[in-house]
Parts: C-alpha cells; structure tokens; sequence
C-alpha cells in the first residue's frame, strides 16, 4: 500500500510529500513497537531505496523482482540445507530470536517433505489447523506454525509447483513490461515495492493478500501502456 501511495502521489505532485513519508514512518513504527524485524528491515530497505531513487540514483538493474526471487530462493536453501543463519546466531539469540530465526527453521523442516508429497497441484486452500496437521505439527500447540512463513514455499504449498512457476512468471512478465518505462520515478516505485514484498516473503510470507496483486496488476498496466 505504502508504494502504491508514493508512486500516486509522484505521479500527481511530482515528489513524495511528506505526509507520504508520514504515513510509511506510522508503518514502520508499527513493526517497530510488535517487534517484526522482518518488517523492519524491509520498511527501511525501502524507505532508503525510494529516497535514493528520488535523487537520480539507478538501482534498476540490482533492486529487481527478479532478483529477489532469486536471492529469495537462495536464502531458503541455504537456512534449510546449510544453516547459513546460524553465522548470526549470537545476533539473533541478542534480538530475541534465536538460531531458529522465530521457528521458522522449524517450521520450514516440517513444510519441506510435505511439499513434495503434493509437488505438482499442492494442497488448496485449507481449513484454520489443517496446515499443522499436513505438516506433522500440532493444531493446539503450534498455533502460530498456521502456514509456510515463507512465500515461495506458502506458494508451493497452496498452488504447486505449477501455481509457483505461473505466479513467478507473473512477476517476470510485470517486471519486464515496467521496465520500458524504466526511466520513470513513478514507475520505479512501484517496481521497488514489489521487490521489498518478495524480499519480505522470506520469512512472512503472504500471497493471498489482495493489495500484492494490486500492485502487480499497476504493474501490468503500465506495460501495456508502453506496448501502445
């Protein structure tokens, strides 16, 4: 919501106002008093981003959707597989974290072999308690354990790796039509928040939120414009 709001306003008035960037501090505050360093992280990540990009800066090339599901990809793997987290451990276990990043490790070790019991049509939607139940886990004791924390594996898991890959191929085919207007801000903006919500899904991921596909569809728009 916050990027489509900036790229409205940019549009409008030619800058982002200051009540703009009231209203992405008030977002970032929230996170802040709740504690969601994911949140936080990110809501920063893209506060800078849009700044810089407000002054001539080009992150186009770096700061992509493409990207971000690429590092996002990696990042999984590398947790799961490797436990790459565990070089930060005295950093995680000081922000009250942990070495099991707020038991998402533990949760994605459960998603993991279930993902490839229903690799190609996944799971649907399902019932409140159903997930834990899928993935080995307990409906009245791991209550927050109620999906994947992670977008690509909450993807995979609802949709199959075929909803994944059509889901994916969404966000390459936005992506790529925004950039032929590229070298405008206004687009910009709304390209960056795309990839701070990917980068965000690594940890809390949310697909079914209407306002992603809101802001996919800005994207769509404006590819079609260019084509016209």
């Amino acid at each position: 919501m916050i990027a489509i709001k900036f790229d409205i306003n940019y549009k409008k008035n030619g800058k982002i106002k200051w009540e703009d960037w009231f209203c992405w501090l008030i977002c970032l505050l929230y996170k802040i008093q709740t504690m969601s360093f994911n949140g936080i992280i990110f809501l920063t990540l893209f506060g800078l981003v849009c700044y810089i990009a407000m002054h001539r800066v080009d992150l186009g090339k770096i700061f992509t959707p493409q990207n971000a599901v690429i590092i996002s990809v990696f990042l999984v793997l590398g947790v799961s597989i490797f436990d790459i987290h565990n070089v930060f451990s005295e950093i995680l276990v000081f922000l009250g974290k942990g070495t099991t990043l707020g038991a998402r490790t533990i949760i994605w070790n459960h998603t993991i072999p279930a993902l490839f019991s229903a690799p190609l049509w996944g799971y649907g939607h399902i019932n409140t308690g159903s997930f834990q139940t899928i993935v080995g886990l307990n409906p009245v004791w791991d209550v927050q354990g109620n999906h994947a924390h992670n977008l690509l594996m909450e993807l995979w898991f609802s949709n199959g790796i075929i909803g994944l890959i059509l889901y994916i191929s969404i966000v390459s085919i936005c992506a790529k039509w925004m950039k032929k207007k590229w070298c405008n801000n206004t687009y910009k903006l709304l390209g960056y928040g795309v990839t701070t919500y990917i980068l965000m899904g690594f940890i809390d991921g949310y697909p079914n939120m209407a306002v992603s596909y809101t802001l996919l569809s800005l994207l769509f728009c404006v590819g079609v414009q260019a084509e016209m």
